[in-house]
């Protein structure tokens, strides 16, 4: 009787333990994606806008001049702006239906359009001649974001690629012209101030 009872004892001991093993073998981890209250929830696949600008702003500072500017083979004007139709003599309301915001002059013939999707550039400023209705285009200047102003000699490298050589002198003074066929011009500037970022102020051309 008494050996009976030991050995039931021994034998549902004996389960417990097993119970209690099988229970440590089939725990499971919540899964890292799982939220606070244990459900798995699932990851969104990212767009392809936006992988597109996650690799455009990943680009190393003179991979971003190069792609605002362009190259000498391209033409003259920046590669942001060529092919539009931008050229000089455009009245605010048509250089206002390709770039929109330009149109919105100062009465000292500025205006100001901020630039949102082009890694390293800031805004565009055009410049118009008369007044009103009137008015006529004359240039385009590109302000670089100012985060990027330590990389002035990547800016460098990427202007002189396209509008050719500069002068030592003119690199060190940070005030460069170039002059291209039918005397239109590019200079790049410094900063005025620390909130500023370089310019490259461009007449355009007529055609």
């Amino acid at each position: 009787m008494h050996f009976s009872q030991r050995q039931s004892r021994a034998g549902l001991l004996t389960l417990c333990v097993a119970i209690v093993m099988l229970g440590g073998c089939t725990t499971l981890k919540t899964p890292s994606s799982a939220s606070p209250d244990g459900s798995i929830s699932k990851s969104s696949p990212a767009s392809p806008q936006t992988e597109t600008e996650t690799a455009a702003a990943n680009r190393s500072a003179k991979e971003q001049f190069v792609a605002i500017l362009g190259t000498q083979q391209e033409g003259w004007l920046p590669k942001v702006l060529a092919g539009r139709g931008l050229k000089k003599g455009l009245t605010p309301a048509a250089t206002g239906k390709i770039i929109p915001g330009a149109e919105q002059v100062s009465e000292f013939g500025f205006s100001k359009v901020a630039v949102q999707d082009i890694p390293g550039l800031k805004q565009y400023e055009f410049y118009y001649a008369g007044n009103g209705e009137a008015a006529q285009l004359e240039s385009v200047k590109l302000q670089f974001d100012p985060n990027m102003n330590e990389d002035y000699s990547d800016l460098v490298e990427a202007t002189t690629q396209k509008y050719g050589a500069a002068k030592p002198e003119d690199i060190e003074q940070q005030a460069i012209v170039w002059v291209g066929s039918n005397f239109v011009t590019a200079q790049l500037t410094k900063p005025l101030t620390s909130f500023d970022g370089y310019e490259l102020n461009i007449s355009l051309p007529k055609d």
